[in-house]
């Protein structure tokens, strides 16, 4: 059975067997905030600025993260910037918030929902466009 250190002893020798990172995640991330939810939501974009295709970076996951998004060459969701890294989403948050403080990547909102459609405006628009239709003919 495994022990509460994150490691296995196996039962040819007694070397460990890691069964996580080494790194916790609050060394990775410099021990920083979160960013506020608007700023880095699941559903915000990313995406490479000039300086970030030229740039080296050495922190292993930040590196990984550009280097996923000089792969894509566009504009991506941060979940799935997040989910190509393999780190969890608020250390993926802390990593973009810091790289764009870096001026490696730019952060796109996403874009504000409407919370209940307006449903004289959407009778509106369907009388608009049966008007529209031509005439059935029998």
């Amino acid at each position: 059975m495994g022990n509460p250190h994150g490691f296995d002893s196996t039962d040819d020798d007694d070397e460990p067997v890691l069964r996580h990172s080494l790194v916790p995640s609050f060394v990775v991330t410099a021990d920083a905030a979160l960013p506020p939810d608007e700023e880095f939501a699941r559903d915000s974009w990313v995406s490479l600025t000039e300086y970030g295709e030229r740039v080296t970076i050495l922190v292993p996951e930040a590196a990984a993260i550009r280097d996923f998004l000089l792969e894509r060459g566009r504009r991506t969701l941060l979940y799935e910037v997040v989910g190509s890294v393999g780190v969890q989403l608020h250390v993926g948050r802390i990593l973009l918030a810091q790289l764009r403080d870096q001026g490696v990547i730019d952060s796109i909102p996403p874009l504000v929902r409407a919370e209940r459609p307006d449903p004289l405006l959407l009778e509106r628009i369907v009388r608009g466009l049966y008007k529209k239709l031509p005439p059935k003919r029998a």
